[in-house]
């Protein structure tokens, strides 16, 4: 979650830096990411791929953590939450429910704000329960010995990424005068956004640009920021530190932004994407499935990835804090695919 400056630096002081792949910790840490947004030129735009990894500590009524005593195909329910019915289900101040152990540790559900939840019960997004029953990922559910879950708050356009007055976001009539910002919605569909000077409102790039400014950005959610104005933008984002191995969804054809999930710095090779489902190896980029991280792209050769420029040279790039790359499969299935991210940190 995004706080003033002031707040942050008084904090987290000592932000992440004591907490490197190997280490344990007996708490949950607390912490930030600086997520850098390169400057455009102030007529032409330039790419930076973002994420907001960390968790936002939830302050609820009820319980923000516990076992699941039911499972639907779109709900799960917890006895005794006590939860305020319909307080996770408001638009401007959405909720995630990630699930923390079992068959389905590490997938991760936007709260529907359409269907309000209830004292004891929530219904995932629709567009989540589109791609999966929830029946069929093998939860336990038993009011004493039940997987585990837990709530936390989700950022939306609006909340991470401000206005022109709070974080100088480049505003404008219309979104090629604008910065703009590509986010993936859960079917893999693309979806431009960009802050209406006239409206004075994130509206989605499309016919009657719609109020975009609740839409949802969630810690798994990859981001491609394209930036006119000539200043760079730094946001620094407080929360807690992932405790779980992580499901994210890759899409089998065209284009996934995906982000690092964690708060340490990973390579390339140790991120597993070349062990997704159909991956496609090849000699060179044009008969293989592409990955750009930063301005450079690459490709696995079933042995090694390259970065695909002159000669083709053995590389094995950093996936930077706060920062998310963007694969491009060369498929032609409609449908998506999972990779598990295992936690790169102890938390024993």
């Amino acid at each position: 979650m995004k706080l003033p400056l002031p707040v942050l630096v008084t904090l987290v002081s000592a932000s992440f830096a004591t907490i490197t792949c190997g280490q344990s910790a007996t708490t949950i840490p607390v912490g930030a990411v600086t997520l850098t947004i390169a400057a455009g030129t102030g007529t032409s735009k330039v790419r930076s791929l973002v994420s907001a990894p960390l968790l936002g500590s939830a302050s609820i009524q009820g319980r923000q953590s516990g076992r699941i005593a039911s499972v639907g195909a779109s709900t799960l329910s917890s006895t005794g939450a006590a939860w305020l019915p319909g307080g996770l289900s408001i638009p401007s101040a959405p909720f995630i429910i990630r699930l923390t152990s079992g068959l389905a540790e590490g997938r991760t559900f936007l709260i529907s704000s359409q269907s309000a939840n209830s004292a004891d019960t929530v219904t995932v997004d629709s567009g989540d329960a589109s791609f999966v029953n929830l029946n069929s990922l093998g939860i336990v559910a038993n009011a004493q010995n039940g997987d585990t879950f837990s709530i936390h708050p989700c950022d939306t356009l609006s909340s991470l990424l401000g206005d022109p007055v709070s974080t100088g976001v480049q505003g404008g009539p219309t979104a090629s005068a604008s910065d703009t910002v590509v986010i993936s919605n859960t079917f893999g569909i693309a979806q431009t956004f960009y802050f209406n000077s006239n409206l004075a409102r994130w509206t989605r790039q499309t016919l009657g640009n719609p109020d975009a400014s609740n839409f949802p950005i969630r810690p798994d959610s990859g981001i491609l920021y394209l930036r006119l104005g000539n200043s760079p933008i730094t946001l620094l984002l407080i929360g807690e530190v992932p405790t779980t191995d992580r499901v994210a969804l890759v899409k089998s054809s065209g284009v996934t932004y995906l982000t690092n999930p964690w708060p340490v710095v990973q390579n390339l090779n140790s991120f597993g994407i070349q062990n997704i489902a159909g991956w496609l190896s090849g000699g060179s980029a044009a008969f293989a499935d592409v990955v750009t991280i930063g301005n450079s792209n690459y490709f696995y050769d079933g042995t090694a990835w390259r970065r695909q420029t002159l000669g083709s040279p053995i590389a094995n790039p950093q996936i930077e804090v706060g920062s998310s790359l963007m694969i491009n499969k060369k498929g032609v299935s409609n449908s998506v695919t999972l990779i598990n991210q295992i936690l790169p940190y102890s938390l024993n």
